[in-house]
């Protein structure tokens, strides 16, 4: 079962992102959605091998940090893939790329919550 445990919305709030209890976290795009206004597919992000308890974007909305049950800290770059800004179908998740830029590690418990600063 995916339990949901944290969320955050992008500065711009067109892409949501959230914790699950199944040790990844789902980026949604409120840009495009289905035509009963439903979200589209998610990015999944996989990485922890614990819940993730936090997340937070950062202010330009391209950079993602989740902390989790395991200790760590992951600093994720998620942006538009190639060919994703087309004007007839707009953004869906589907045009995100996942991508894992850092792990910091040497936490002694769950990492509880996360922030990027106002200046990145």
């Amino acid at each position: 079962s995916k339990c949901l445990t944290c969320i955050d919305f992008s500065a711009d709030a067109a892409l949501i992102a959230a914790g699950f209890e199944d040790c990844c976290a789902r980026v949604y795009s409120m840009e495009k959605m289905g035509a009963e206004n439903e979200l589209k597919e998610p990015v999944t992000l996989i990485g922890h091998s614990k819940p993730i308890y936090s997340l937070s974007w950062a202010p330009d909305c391209r950079f993602l940090l989740s902390g989790g049950g395991d200790g760590i800290v992951r600093l994720w770059d998620i942006k538009k893939a190639p060919g994703s800004n087309d004007e007839k179908t707009g953004i869906t998740t589907a045009d995100f790329k996942a991508t894992v830029l850092a792990a910091y590690k040497g936490h002694r418990g769950p990492v509880w919550s996360v922030v990027f600063s106002p200046m990145g």
